[in-house]
């Protein structure tokens, strides 16, 4: 399984999923919840049993980068992100993407935990009696001199050496008057988890001193935008110049004066501060000095001690912001009050309330 061509099942099956047609016709937020989802719905029988060679994770995640960017057939997107940002967990501020390696590892290592917890299965007494674990200490899974894909399974403790994660973390064994057991220190429940090692494997440093908030009741279309937006990377006419896209004129296309870039068009614009204003009003909340997306964001999510009211104004900044500013104030209330509404659990809110203030459907 060291050779590319034993997995094009795999390769061809991304393909299949992650189709350049379908690219074209979903948004950024349906683009990312596919890519999530594509892993879990694909046969995991080769990514848990042999670790991929390079050449085939480096072709899996460039199918899944080209697609998340809607790139389509010779016709090519500007990646606005850096892919170790999209991949890296969202508490990190990524997307929470993670990486196929990290996958490839934690399902091989889970054969460890089955064959310490599962002593009354066959598979596990055919282990043991083969490699003549029982006369062996903890530490030790496979008789080297052995072949097969159990030898294959084993030799993933070199990867996870890599990175600095120590085998007794994933495998503990305990002693006590009930007898011996095992546990894993991943976990708060001493239980194996597959995502467990898997966001181990993929911590990164975060991406920003400030925390970026995912709110479920908004559309993951309008929170992948604004996540964009916090990081600078949409594509306004300054950022496409940076890129060496002709645009002609930079200035901004609704008030003319200023260069248009993220926190400009968004927040810095006369008509985006007019809409703001009246949304700062309505939800009786003082409008601070604000210049960037950043300082919006983060006014929002320290503006109350009550979590509640902090994450529906912050919900209603993202509604803001997720709108363009030609659209009047009135349909950014009745579309956020949908949103709130119908993706809330348990929600009982009254559009008379709702329009008079937002916060009395709390």
């Amino acid at each position: 399984m060291n050779l590319i061509k034993h997995w094009s099942p795999v390769i061809d099956k991304f393909h299949a999923k992650l189709s350049k047609w379908k690219s074209k016709t979903l948004s950024f937020g349906s683009r990312l919840t596919l890519v999530q989802s594509v892993l879990g719905n694909l046969p995991t029988y080769f990514l848990s049993l042999f670790v991929a060679p390079q050449g085939v994770i480096g072709k899996l995640e460039s199918i899944r980068r080209q697609f998340l960017w809607g790139n389509s057939g010779d016709k090519k997107k500007i990646h606005w992100v850096a892919w170790d940002i999209v991949t890296a967990s969202k508490e990190a501020g990524g997307l929470g993407v993670g990486m196929i390696k990290s996958l490839n590892i934690s399902l091989m290592v889970k054969w460890w935990w089955r064959l310490r917890t599962g002593a009354s299965t066959i598979w596990v007494a055919v282990i043991k009696g083969i490699h003549n674990l029982n006369s062996k200490p903890d530490d030790y899974y496979a008789n080297n001199r052995l072949p097969g894909t159990w030898k294959n399974i084993v030799g993933v403790c070199k990867e996870l050496r890599k990175k600095n994660i120590a085998s007794e973390d994933i495998l503990c064994k305990r002693t006590n008057s009930a007898g011996e057991s095992w546990t894993c220190r991943l976990t708060s429940d001493g239980i194996f988890a597959v995502n467990a090692l898997r966001k181990i494997w993929d911590r990164s440093l975060p991406i920003s001193e400030r925390k970026f908030e995912w709110i479920r009741e908004i559309t993951v279309k309008v929170v992948c935008f604004i996540w964009r937006a916090w990081l600078g990377k949409i594509p306004t006419k300054l950022a496409l110049v940076k890129r060496g896209v002709s645009v002609g004129d930079i200035k901004c296309s609704l008030c003319d004066e200023w260069e248009e870039d993220s926190d400009h068009v968004l927040v810095g614009c006369e008509y985006a501060t007019e809409v703001l204003s009246w949304i700062f009003k309505w939800c009786g909340v003082m409008m601070p000095p604000i210049r960037t997306v950043v300082d919006l964001l983060d006014f929002a999510n320290n503006w109350s001690n009550n979590q509640s009211k902090r994450r529906l104004l912050l919900g209603i900044c993202y509604g803001v912001l997720g709108t363009p500013p030609a659209k009047c104030a009135n349909i950014i209330q009745s579309t956020l009050f949908l949103w709130m509404k119908n993706r809330k659990e348990n929600s009982n809110m009254v559009w008379h309330n709702w329009c008079s203030n937002p916060f009395s459907c709390l």
